[in-house]
């Protein structure tokens, strides 16, 4: 008899999962440093890497650089 194989728990991240990590990256717009950072910080929910990802994606302006602190103190 042909058994179905496990899909898993839909709203966890599994890293080893090619496929899964792929289309979370494109969807996240994120590469995988990046993503493996998420899922450090927020764990392996894929609403928790989301939230954490709009919650990063906030903190960044469009456009600007961020200076090192040698950079302001040498002005």
């Amino acid at each position: 008899m042909h058994r179905r194989q496990s899909a898993g728990v839909r709203n966890k991240l599994d890293l080893t999962d090619r496929v899964q990590v792929r289309i979370l990256r494109k969807r996240l717009k994120v590469s995988h440093e990046q993503l493996a950072g998420l899922v450090q910080v927020a764990g392996d929910s894929i609403a928790a890497v989301t939230k954490e990802a709009g919650d990063r994606r906030r903190l960044t302006l469009p456009g600007s650089e961020c200076r090192s602190l040698n950079d302001v103190s040498d002005q």
